[in-house]
């Protein structure tokens, strides 16, 4: 009876971190600029977490947050701009019938989640080397990467139908971008 009760207890204390982590992660990305370090700072935790080290979650969390704040918040943010501008003129020049211009955004659009979901590998501090080494380490993991998305994407949606996912699906989805990307390396 004893191994069920660790088993249990293991996968309770598991799920309550992960929780923890989703609601810091939503209380510190209330600033929509601070979206960056705040998913740096859950995936941190979660690599804490899987590694088995982790003591106190939120201290952890904290100084995850902390580290290279400048670098990622410049870093995801100009990406996320990016992002932003090439998915409207995707969408500008497919309604004019410019094919040619409208495949370029499309891959621009696709480098650009490629390197936000790369992004977190680097530890760099200088958000101009942050962003071309994510390019570059987005462009050498695309499956791992679009794989990734397409599972997030999965969770979100599941969270429509099972209210008790709304709870734990940031950290769900950090979890499988963690295993699927980070473990890579």
């Amino acid at each position: 009876m004893k191994i069920i009760d660790s088993k249990i207890w293991d996968i309770g204390t598991k799920l309550y971190d992960l929780i923890v982590i989703n609601l810091l992660w939503m209380i510190f990305s209330i600033p929509l600029i601070t979206l960056g370090p705040a998913t740096y700072a859950g995936l941190k935790c979660i690599e804490e977490l899987e590694d088995g080290s982790s003591h106190n979650i939120f201290i952890l969390y904290l100084n995850n947050f902390k580290e290279n704040f400048l670098s990622h918040m410049l870093g995801f943010n100009t990406l996320l701009g990016i992002l932003i501008v090439f998915v409207n003129l995707a969408i500008n020049m497919f309604y004019r019938e410019n094919f040619i211009l409208t495949g370029l955004c499309i891959f621009i659009t696709i480098e650009s989640i490629l390197a936000i979901g790369a992004i977190f590998i680097n530890y760099d501090k200088n958000p101009i080397d942050l962003i071309l080494k994510s390019i570059i380490i987005g462009n050498k993991k695309v499956l791992s990467v679009l794989l990734s998305l397409f599972l997030c994407i999965g969770i979100f949606i599941l969270t429509i139908y099972i209210p008790l996912l709304f709870f734990i699906n940031i950290a769900i989805c950090m979890l499988i971008s963690y295993k699927i990307v980070f473990m890579v390396y």
